[in-house]
């Protein structure tokens, strides 16, 4: 099967169960800093979510809220089963280029300075560190924006 990728097809109960199966695997677990459900609701109703599809099956997301000045990913997640094939790559790739497209200058995401792998991900993109907050890292993308 091959990896398809959409924006905002996923229902609020695809986001939770995905969500729900990544939860071990942030740091630390994401069920420590939020209620996952309530979560994933505010990501469906106020988030613009980039997804990775196998068949009927949501495997990957990067929720992100956006303003006229920058965006902010809330939130990357991909299924264990499906890591290291590039979707938190491609989901990333996508989101830079939908935030270019919208003609905003930056994105900022927070990340425990713990999670080596997504660090690695970040870095290779050129996201810097722009402040360090307890065990977490805030990194920001300066993108070139449009004259308009």
């Amino acid at each position: 099967m091959s990896i398809e990728y959409k924006i905002g097809f996923a229902s609020q109960k695809q986001i939770c169960k995905l969500l729900e199966e990544c939860d071990i695997y942030f740091i630390p677990k994401l069920s420590e800093k939020v209620n996952i459900e309530d979560y994933s609701l505010k990501i469906f109703h106020k988030a613009i979510n980039l997804e990775a599809w196998e068949s009927n099956d949501l495997v990957g997301l990067i929720a992100m809220y956006v303003s006229n000045e920058k965006a902010f990913i809330t939130n990357v997640s991909v299924k264990k089963e499906y890591a290291k094939r590039g979707i938190a790559l491609n989901l990333l790739g996508n989101c830079i280029e939908y935030i270019k497209d919208k003609n905003i200058a930056e994105i900022e995401l927070e990340v425990n300075a713990k999670n080596i792998p997504a660090l690695s991900l970040y870095t290779k993109f050129g996201f810097k560190v722009y402040e360090e907050k307890d065990s977490s890292l805030l990194m920001s993308l300066k993108l070139e924006v449009k004259n308009v």
